[in-house]
């Protein structure tokens, strides 16, 4: 369908040919020798405008009324989608070809063919506008075949037809932007989100090659973006980029590997499958990939899923994907629900019962749940994922977490989160929650360095932004931890645990009146009592001010790790040490950190805090 933004005089059921391009206006496809080749709604309205004008300027005014109907928009706007146009058929924009800017006025597409004159007849010029698969898409209708025919088939396309990556530079780190959701209804978007997160998990295994996380590529949805400018952020090599574009019972997805240098991309390619085959696109990307970086090609990518699933049950996976990654607002309860769904459809899908593994461990960590009915939750299944896949890293994850926060296991958790890095070193989660467990054993300097792998994994993260802030402030490091705290700040000025981590090393760098001006801007069930506070401490000082913390703390149901900073910081070791042990036996996970927190300190040679940490089994 043509978008219903552009004038309704436009030919609906042309052929439009220049240079090595075919444009089917009826369907909005446009091909170059044969491929289809993937455009933003914007870009393809703009260039079924130019070309339907027949060469004749379209003037900007033109343009801007048929693109944005309706709506005050800016030059740069129009100079915007003509860029990603020219970027994707491959001109540049001070010497074009094709979509030729006139000066001033507009512009216009230069270089349209009679389709009808390139072809001996009908039937022939016909068939121009529905090419015939090419190779590489032949390739993508076998893949379901089985994955390991589908690595070797891309192997031998790519050492045919694409230039290899490698034979300029051999690129180390990789970021996997999110697929644009191309398809009429907005609703499945959860199938571009959730493709983008997939082929992110397939692609971090490849041995030799980071992949930049979720979090940090997911920071770029739905913006425009300059492929150079990316490669200079995130100190990346290479970008791949897509769309998907689902329509009735197939889905189509088209993908490019960009060079960050030039912004010029080393290769594309576009599949079309039915919904049943949507496994098969995101390992056949993967694989792709792995074949231009010149790496090993197996079906076993990152250690990920060794056979495809159920349809639907695949489906209703994405959409747990989609859900997990807001983290709060009943979104982990949503993408579990949408898990054990998938589970009901297809019992053996190992991925699933990993993740809900891995979203009870987070519900039960962040007291969404509590830890005694969370972690054993978490157990059940991540019990079952690495019966039916032991190369699951997440499950490794959802293991080790649950034997460190839960179980107390040290020896235990520490293998299982090496397992986990060693099947994908690109896991910025498992590297950071490697360095919550080196902070628990005190080993500070290779907790820094998890930490630090983390944050380079996922950079434009506020959350391993905040989490380096800790680990700075657990090492007494305060400074800092000052700054990492206000780095995460720059990317957003509202996140909580920034703000948490940067209140407390405040307090240990003494700086008492900011830490509490920044600590009350955090919202909390008791912030109505802030004028009270502020009256303790005008009357008594600090430990007045923090006694009276204490005592609104109780009223809300603050827990108890919570009350024990505060009660030290009131001065009161008897109440603080009760507190702790209260939290002993509510298997508070936070626990773990007795030893290593700063802000126990004060209590470090009471008998009841070295009984408790003997308890607890730390070293």
């Amino acid at each position: 369908m043509p978008s219903p933004s552009l004038p309704s005089n436009i030919p609906q059921k042309v052929l439009i040919l220049f240079g090595s391009f075919e444009l089917d206006v009826s369907t909005r496809e446009l091909r170059r020798d044969g491929e289809f080749v993937s455009l933003t709604p914007k870009a393809m309205d703009l260039l079924v405008l130019l070309a339907s004008a027949n060469g004749r300027v379209v003037e900007k005014q033109e343009i801007v009324n048929a693109l944005w109907p309706g709506v005050v928009v800016e030059e740069g706007n129009l100079t915007q989608t003509a860029f990603l146009l020219r970027k994707v058929i491959e001109e540049s924009p001070s010497e074009p070809v094709y979509v030729v800017t006139v000066p001033r006025r507009g512009y216009r597409l230069s270089g349209i063919r009679d389709a009808a004159a390139d072809a001996p007849d009908a039937e022939s010029a016909h068939s121009i506008g529905t090419a015939k698969p090419s190779s590489r898409r032949r390739i993508g209708v076998a893949l379901a075949a089985g994955l390991g025919l589908i690595a070797a088939a891309l192997f031998l396309l790519f050492q045919r037809s694409s230039p290899s990556v490698a034979n300029a530079t051999t690129p180390t780190r990789l970021v996997v932007l999110p697929f644009v959701n191309m398809s009429p209804e907005p609703a499945a978007e959860y199938l571009s989100d959730g493709l983008t997160e997939e082929i992110i998990n397939a692609l971090a295994g490849i041995e030799g090659l980071r992949v930049v996380a979720r979090t940090t590529a997911f920071a770029f949805k739905g913006k425009a973006y300059d492929i150079r400018a990316i490669g200079k952020q995130l100190d990346v090599d290479a970008v791949l980029e897509g769309s998907v574009r689902k329509q009735g019972t197939k889905v189509r997805v088209t993908a490019q590997l960009n060079n960050v240098r030039d912004g010029y991309h080393f290769w594309s390619q576009t599949m079309e499958h039915e919904m049943s085959d949507t496994f098969a696109l995101q390992r056949a990307i993967a694989a792709s990939v792995a074949s231009a970086f010149e790496k090993p090609v197996t079906p076993l990518i990152g250690g990920q899923r060794t056979r495809p699933v159920d349809t639907e049950a695949y489906n209703l996976y994405l959409r747990g994907l989609h859900e997990k990654g807001k983290v709060f607002g009943g979104a982990l309860e949503r993408a579990i629900a949408l898990f054990k769904q998938a589970i009901d459809k297809a019992p053996h899908f190992a991925e699933a019962h990993a993740a809900i593994a891995y979203a009870y461990t987070s519900l039960g960590y962040t007291n969404q749940l509590p830890p005694g009915a969370a972690f054993p939750l978490a157990q059940t299944y991540w019990s079952r994922a690495l019966e039916l896949n032991s190369g699951l890293a997440d499950a490794h994850t959802a293991k080790a977490i649950t034997l460190l926060l839960h179980d107390r296991d040290l020896k235990g958790a520490e293998l299982s989160f090496q397992k986990a890095i060693a099947l994908n070193p690109s896991n910025a989660q498992a590297h950071e929650w490697y360095s919550h467990y080196l902070v628990a054993v005190g080993r500070m300097e290779d907790a820094l360095r998890e930490s630090r792998l983390a944050l380079d994994t996922d950079v434009l993260s506020m959350d391993m932004n905040a989490h380096l802030s800790w680990n700075y402030y657990m090492a007494g490091d305060y400074s800092k931890s000052i700054d990492a705290a206000h780095n995460g700040l720059g990317i957003d000025p509202a996140h909580v645990p920034s703000k948490i981590y940067l209140a407390w090393s405040l307090m240990g760098a003494g700086r008492l009146a900011e830490a509490m001006d920044l600590d009350e801007q955090i919202p909390r069930a008791d912030s109505a009592d802030i004028p009270k506070w502020r009256e303790a401490y005008r009357r008594g000082g600090a430990r007045a001010y923090w006694a009276a913390r204490v005592e609104s703390g109780l009223k809300v149901g603050r827990t108890p790790l919570a009350l024990a900073r505060y009660w030290i910081c009131a001065g009161r070791k008897k109440e603080a040490l009760d507190a702790l042990e209260e939290a002993w036996k509510a298997r508070a996970p936070a626990i773990i950190y007795l030893k290593t927190d700063p802000v126990y300190e004060p209590l470090r040679n009471e008998p009841r805090f070295i009984s408790l940490a003997r308890e607890i089994g730390l070293p």
